[in-house]
């Protein structure tokens, strides 16, 4: 049986981006002047779209997610560049073999359609992918199967 398609994750997948995301989670802590969290608080919501954060890390504080939205993606401007994210080693070239074997690739994440395109081109990986789907692209993020049988569904 040959592989046709391979869906990908974005953070901490492809791309090392936990030191910019937890900057700008402390950032947005701090703005909101919202309880503390631990780095790896913090790192356990990565992969969670940005309103589901809230209700996971300060589930007795309601009606933040709006605000807490625009306050990370606000901080978020500010710091993606001045934290650098790397693709992880080896991860440019595997990109390369898949794509001279004829497979399609795609990446569904979390983090927004424009965010996911904007870091595959900073990444010089763009090319490689025949679709991308963000989070904002769907009704129901992951572990939600939703983005994985868009993706099936319309690279069809």
């Amino acid at each position: 049986m040959k592989i046709k398609n391979i869906i990908f994750d974005f953070d901490g997948t492809l791309a090392d981006t936990s030191k910019l995301i937890v900057a700008t989670m402390k950032e947005t802590i701090k703005e909101m002047r919202l309880p503390y969290r631990s780095d790896d608080e913090i790192k356990s919501v990565i992969g969670v779209r940005l309103p589901e954060i809230p209700t996971i890390l300060w589930h007795d504080i309601h009606g933040i997610e709006d605000s807490f939205e625009d306050t990370y993606r606000k901080n978020f401007e500010v710091f993606k560049d001045v934290i650098p994210i790397d693709l992880f080693p080896g991860i440019k070239e595997t990109l390369q073999i898949l794509k001279e074997q004829g497979i399609n690739m795609s990446i569904a994440t979390s983090r927004s359609n424009h965010s996911v395109e904007e870091l595959t081109d900073q990444l010089g990986i763009r090319g490689y992918f025949r679709y991308l789907l963000g989070g904002d692209n769907v009704l129901q993020g992951k572990p939600n199967p939703e983005s994985i049988y868009k993706i099936l569904r319309d690279m069809e």
